[in-house]
């Protein structure tokens, strides 16, 4: 099951296709110093990133698998959104930047599609900030 907007989709994660990308930006002050040239890094924080592929869950109807079509494709700024992480999961804002399925028949108007959605969540704050690196937010174990 996949939580978008506090709503469970019947969708899981295909495992082996699941990626999570943990990026870490620095601000507009870093730079190289201009005395040493050292590289000096005015961190953000840590950005959780997810890609991968939703499969279609058993005793999903079209109507429900449409419809999170639907809700993934949406050109909104956030989705609040639940994925693993760790042991458990995290919670965060996404915006999604990519949403893919494939076709898999199309006769007598009828289009039947692949039963994956490959998609891509960028994170629209960090979960780990530089004023408090042992912290990540929005992380839930059990």
């Amino acid at each position: 099951m996949i939580t978008i907007d506090g709503v469970n989709y019947k969708a899981n994660w295909i495992e082996s296709t699941l990626k999570r990308n943990a990026e870490i930006i620095n601000g507009d002050a870093s730079g190289r110093l201009q005395n040493t040239k050292a590289m000096y890094l005015d961190y953000v924080g840590t950005f959780y990133n997810y890609d991968g592929d939703l499969r279609r869950e058993k005793g999903c109807s079209d109507a429900e698998w449409e419809a999170l079509f639907i809700v993934l494709t949406n050109p909104i700024n956030n989705h609040t959104i639940t994925v693993p992480f760790g042991n458990g999961t995290i919670s965060n804002e996404f915006y999604i930047s990519s949403v893919k399925s494939k076709l898999i028949t199309s006769e007598r108007g009828h289009n039947e599609w692949d039963k994956t959605y490959s998609v891509t969540f960028t994170s629209m704050r960090p979960q780990r900030l530089a004023t408090s690196p042992n912290t990540i937010t929005g992380v839930s174990y059990g």
